[in-house]
């Protein structure tokens, strides 16, 4: 459902600079009034509509695999241009044979929060979003598309933890410049916090912020399993949110390690205590290459009679398979429908 704290701002700056201006009034038909209070409270809506019951959806980490879209990968250091092309992602706009989309979501993976904070600008980027990164978003078509903030270059503990001191030097601003980049380039926000150690209220603030500002969609990240993890807080404060109606879904990331056996990979899965606002994971590698062994139709159904949200694929792009995965087409067509 809507948000109140996204809902009234929006009501009252709409209400003020179409029906009033400085010296008169504008009269405006009540019918057109009624449309754009009515387009507030059909909850998560995008341009195109609302967020999709059910996920279909891949992460992808650019073309060349770096996760980072030619930004410094140490926060100040030197940051240089990438190239992006339709090509890169043909296979996720185009699947076979029908030409649909092969996802319904696609995540593009990562933003720095430090550098959106700082609306960092270089040969690289621009207020903090990588240049390449929104050339590719152009690319896309499908429905949906989101931008992940964090990842383990950006927001872990072992190597750089960005997101928790963005969050811990100003949660709100960062929540608003947020919203401000999903509604200027029609994304969701992803936040991939891989720190437990990272301010929980602090990072409520800053989903609270960014709620505020925008109607767009906003997904977290967790490990596989609700707990027992090294994300265990982060799990439980997922799942609090979600509760809260805060998030649009949770996103259980897949585990330490490729792995192709199906026991293995969706052991810790049933620990999920919220299934319909949970998106599975899996590695698109081995749901490319074992399909012959009928290990993705297999998690499919385990994912449709769990009655989880959807299933997601990590990652496409350089880091797995930037040409046609005919077996994830099908089971995706499958899965969606459509």
């Amino acid at each position: 459902s809507t948000s109140s704290e996204g809902f009234l701002p929006k009501l009252v700056f709409i209400l003020r600079h179409l029906l009033l201006s400085d010296t008169m009034m504008i009269v405006l038909p009540l019918s057109l009034v009624l449309a754009v209070v009515c387009s507030l409270v059909q909850g998560d809506l995008s341009p195109s509509g609302p967020i999709p019951s059910r996920v279909f959806m891949t992460w992808y980490a650019g073309p060349d695999g770096s996760t980072n879209w030619g930004e410094a990968t140490v926060y100040g250091g030197y940051s240089a241009p990438i190239a992006t092309s339709e090509k890169d992602v043909d296979w996720i706009n185009h699947r076979v044979p029908d030409g649909k989309p092969t996802f319904n979501v696609v995540s593009l993976s990562f933003i720095n929060p430090f550098n959106l904070l700082n609306q960092r600008t270089d040969a690289a980027s621009t207020n903090g979003v990588p240049n390449a990164m929104v050339a590719e978003r152009k690319n896309l078509n499908s429905s949906y598309v989101f931008f992940s903030m964090g990842g383990v270059g950006w927001a872990s503990e072992s190597y750089h933890p960005y997101f928790k001191q963005a969050v811990a030097q100003n949660a709100t601003l960062l929540g608003q410049l947020a919203a401000k980049m999903a509604n200027d380039y029609n994304v969701g926000i992803e936040i991939d916090n891989e720190d437990d150690t990272i301010d929980f209220v602090q990072l409520e603030a800053f989903i609270d912020s960014y709620r505020a500002h925008t109607n767009n969609w906003i997904t977290m990240d967790t490990d596989a399993a609700q707990a027992g993890w090294s994300l265990s807080l982060t799990a439980a404060n997922a799942v609090k949110f979600v509760q809260a109606g805060k998030l649009s879904w949770i996103n259980a990331m897949v585990s330490n390690y490729p792995d192709t056996l199906q026991d293995y990979t969706t052991k810790y899965w049933p620990t999920w205590t919220v299934k319909d606002h949970v998106v599975v994971s899996e590695w698109i590698q081995y749901s490319c290459t074992k399909d012959a062994t009928g290990f993705l139709p297999g998690i499919i159904e385990y994912v449709e009679q769990s009655n989880f949200r959807g299933i997601s694929f990590w990652a496409s792009g350089g880091y797995g398979y930037g040409f046609n995965c005919t077996f994830i087409e099908a089971q995706g067509a499958k899965f969606l429908g459509n």
